[in-house]
């Protein structure tokens, strides 16, 4: 017997001092990181803030106000926060794993004993029975399955803290585009009045000529058609501000009646920000770092369901007593210690299934995290080229629009005299207006385009406690 103690203990102090390693992994050499953004010569190459409150930088006040509501009141980055103290629970119940449990337990129980007296006469007699005592147990971590399961809900927890700065991310992004956009459908209906006032004075002017006998009917209908095509838009126009305003309300989770935007004219766009090199989005993207703690978690979960196939070894303990009379019961206690160890004998290959899932797992995750490392790299790229490219066309667009007021000031002045008839003056007011709405739009997606950027590049907005 003593021989079968001493072999057991021999085997429990190697057993201790084994251990499950996750299966380490270097991506690095996978990814595919070049050493500068395309089209960024021409921009500073310091190193960017990562927790930069990039809207500030329109220098606006309402548009601030506006984004702090979101970030506050947005109910996405409330249940951002709900699912992060939800992990935050796991993780505590994780980590009580690795120590000791201890349970107090207490009963009362009444005993009633009916006998038969010799008299013929029953009798019922009554006894109590008190109880208390205490169980322990601990779970021996042989092969640092418990630690394993702790370090996972950790990483959990903190891939979660990365899906709330994804969400505030989002959050501020729309909102800012909410803004621009509303200011956009703003500025396009008072040029559609605009050119509605431009076109009455036309129309005076046929008008004028007509009873006059210098021009025919069909240049007063063509002015009232072009007239009518440009007031036409005003209604969608409206429209589509009205609803970029309800988006904005969900944003910042307001009704829509309360929203307001005062701001008619665009901000000054702002100089590009630096955008640094493509390595630091590793450890600045929130995307990107939820990713990869999820591909260490799932390493993790590989070396559990490893530990899952080896033998578990738990010690138990208890100390009861019982007694007649409660304040008898502390004066003699039973006790009682135990181990047990619990080792899979067959399970026709379940947990060995459970490894080679928690393994394909794990190849899925470190394929996602490779491709939004790419992603985000194209993002960056497609924001600064088509910035540049939007600068390009907005100058060729406002060109074109001093050659078309060049040309219909040629064509009023030769339409005047009688040199040539209305088309002229019609065309190149059709011109006109089409440039004027074009230049308008263009600008929105010029701010539309350096708002992606900023997304592109942004990091932590939001703090992990409220």
């Amino acid at each position: 017997m003593k021989l079968i103690k001493y072999f057991t203990i021999i085997i429990l102090f190697l057993c201790a001092s084994c251990r499950i390693v996750p299966e380490k992994r270097d991506v690095k050499d996978d990814l595919i990181l070049p050493y500068k953004y395309l089209n960024a010569s021409e921009i500073p190459s310091d190193k960017k803030d990562d927790s930069i409150e990039w809207w500030k930088s329109f220098e606006n006040p309402e548009l601030n106000r506006f984004v702090t509501e979101s970030l506050s009141e947005n109910y996405d980055i409330e249940a951002s926060y709900a699912r992060l103290a939800q992990a935050q629970t796991r993780v505590s119940q994780t980590q009580s794993a690795l120590f000791p449990y201890l349970n107090f337990s207490s009963s009362i129980a009444t005993v009633k004993q009916r006998s038969l007296r010799t008299t013929g006469e029953y009798t019922t007699t009554s006894t109590k029975n008190y109880e208390i005592g205490l169980v322990a147990g601990y779970e021996i971590d042989l092969w640092r399955k418990i630690n394993s399961q702790y370090k996972a809900s950790l990483l959990s927890k903190n891939a979660t803290a990365e899906a709330l700065q994804i969400t505030a991310i989002t959050v501020s992004a729309e909102t800012t585009l909410s803004w621009i956009r509303i200011i956009t459908q703003k500025r396009l209906a008072a040029l559609i009045k605009q050119q509605k006032n431009v076109n009455r004075q036309y129309l005076l002017l046929v008008e004028k000529r007509f009873k006059q006998s210098m021009t025919s009917a069909m240049d007063i209908y063509n002015q009232k058609q072009i007239s009518a095509g440009i007031a036409k838009q005003l209604p969608l126009i409206e429209s589509q501000e009205e609803t970029y305003k309800n988006r904005l309300a969900i944003l910042i989770a307001s009704e829509p009646s309360e929203i307001s935007v005062k701001t008619k004219k665009l901000p000054k766009l702002p100089p590009l920000p630096p955008v640094g090199i493509p390595i630091e989005l590793l450890t600045s993207r929130p995307d990107i770092k939820n990713a990869w703690l999820q591909l260490c978690s799932s390493d993790l979960d590989i070396a559990i369901a490893k530990a899952d196939r080896l033998p578990s070894l738990t010690i138990s303990g208890s100390a009861k007593n019982s007694a007649a009379k409660w304040e008898n019961l502390l004066k003699g206690w039973y006790t009682n210690l135990a181990t047990g160890i619990i080792a899979p004998l067959f399970d026709a290959g379940r947990r060995k299934a459970v490894v080679e899932q928690k393994r394909a797992v794990a190849k899925e995750k470190l394929s996602i995290y490779k491709k939004i490392v790419l992603n985000a790299i194209v993002e960056v790229n497609n924001a600064l080229i088509r910035e540049k490219k939007q600068e390009n066309y907005l100058h060729i667009l406002k060109k074109q629009l001093e050659a078309a007021d060049n040309a219909l000031y040629e064509a009023k002045n030769r339409y005047k005299k009688g040199l040539n008839d209305y088309l002229y003056v019609l065309n190149a007011l059709q011109a006109i207006y089409k440039i004027e709405n074009e230049i308008i739009i263009a600008e929105n997606n010029l701010f539309e385009h350096r708002i992606s950027l900023y997304r592109a590049l942004a990091g932590k907005i939001l703090t992990t406690n409220k």
